[in-house]
């Protein structure tokens, strides 16, 4: 069930009282997306949601196990020895990052949530490459649980700062002026408790779409002169939980960094959409134009059809309520009880005859002329010429 709460909108408006905001659904978040990058069916997308869903699930508590073995490792053999990388396809990438390094004076790693992408950092320490990296909460705890008892030569690979810590910046530039090799991850920026950049950002071609983003990966590449290599982790085809790290193009600074680095990612995502993490928030970071009201718009509709604007919007019934979903604003709007079959005939099109017969079905003809307008202007309805 998809949870909803009143959303308070500002200014008179038709749908005072119908616009809801929706609860963060993962397994809905992520159909919706996929619809609307991949320009599939409801029911791939659904399907693709609930492989994306369990995909997760299964990284999650795969890298809980490596960590949980990591420690008895390190305690097994009383601080020496160092386990094996979990990627296979280490010894060319490591091979290319110490070449970059001393060519530039230091690199910036870029990754992505995609793939077994929490490994990496671990990879890195086994290969015996320090980075400094920025992460989040929870995850710098799980790594920070078997640095103290492990060797130097792989504790001293984690040099981790968290994001949450107001300095986190300050330390970033430090290390990189000591040519320290960093990880960032790029698609990271907002999260699925997160709002739009307002700061920082800049506007990218995703999936045919523009999105906007954070750029302080390529403001820090542009500062340091350092180019930026992006890793992915891939499954191996045809082998099961076998997954390779991947290097990307590098991308020197006077290269536009962040659309070269979606670009790679987009074509990743287009062979195994069902392991980018992040589809699930996609909605928040495309930039999307929402018309203004206009009162008399249906009249130059009056001898048209309808039907629901396939890009945009999405039916979802929830208990009784019938609510029309913007797919780009996580914004919903419930239909009210006087609308009547207006989400049957949206869901099916409408002829122009169609809608003239819902509109004398009963006494709110005129509400519900004011409630097309608004789905029209909204984006959400469109007219069948």
């Amino acid at each position: 069930m998809i949870g909803v709460v009143l959303f308070d909108i500002t200014g008179p408006s038709t749908l005072s009282g119908y616009i809801i905001k929706m609860e963060f659904d993962r397994k809905f978040f992520s159909s919706i997306n996929y619809q609307t990058l991949l320009n599939i069916s409801e029911q791939a997308a659904d399907q693709l949601s609930i492989e994306n869903y369990e995909y997760r699930s299964f990284c999650i508590d795969k890298f809980d196990k490596r960590l949980a073995f990591l420690v008895k490792h390190f305690a097994d053999q009383k601080c020496t020895g160092i386990p094996e990388a979990e990627h296979s396809g280490w010894v060319h990438v490591c091979r290319e990052i110490t070449s970059i390094q001393q060519q530039y004076g230091g690199v910036i790693l870029a990754l992505f949530h995609f793939g077994l992408h929490r490994s990496i950092l671990v990879d890195l320490a086994c290969n015996g490459i320090p980075v400094v990296s920025p992460v989040a909460g929870k995850a710098y705890w799980d790594f920070y649980q078997q640095k103290h008892i492990a060797p130097a030569e792989f504790a001293n690979c984690f040099n981790l700062i968290e994001v949450d810590n107001p300095s986190v910046g300050k330390q970033l530039v430090k290390q990189m002026r000591k040519g320290h090799i960093v990880t960032i991850y790029v698609d990271g920026n907002m999260g699925p408790d997160g709002v739009h950049v307002s700061e920082g950002g800049v506007e990218v071609c995703f999936f045919n779409k523009k999105i906007h983003v954070k750029a302080g990966i390529a403001r820090l590449a542009s500062t340091f002169k350092m180019p930026v290599l992006p890793l992915f982790s891939l499954a191996k085809p045809n082998s099961e939980n076998c997954y390779q790290i991947s290097a990307g193009e590098l991308l020197p600074t006077n290269s536009d960094v962040m659309q070269g680095l979606y670009s790679q990612l987009e074509r990743h995502i287009k062979q195994q959409p069902q392991e980018w993490e992040y589809i699930t928030c996609c909605h928040r970071w495309i930039q999307q134009h929402i018309g203004t009201f206009a009162n008399d718009m249906y009249e130059s509709y009056k001898n048209t059809g309808l039907q629901l604007n396939r890009q945009n919007a999405r039916l979802v019934k929830q208990g009784d309520d019938v609510l029309l979903f913007n797919l780009q604003r996580q914004i919903a709007v419930r239909l009210p009880t006087w609308s009547g079959e207006l989400n049957h005939l949206l869901s099916n099109g409408c002829t122009a005859n169609d809608v003239q017969q819902w509109l004398e079905q009963d006494d709110e003809n005129q509400l519900k002329i004011k409630l097309i307008n608004e789905l029209i202007s909204k984006e959400l309805v469109t007219a069948l010429m």
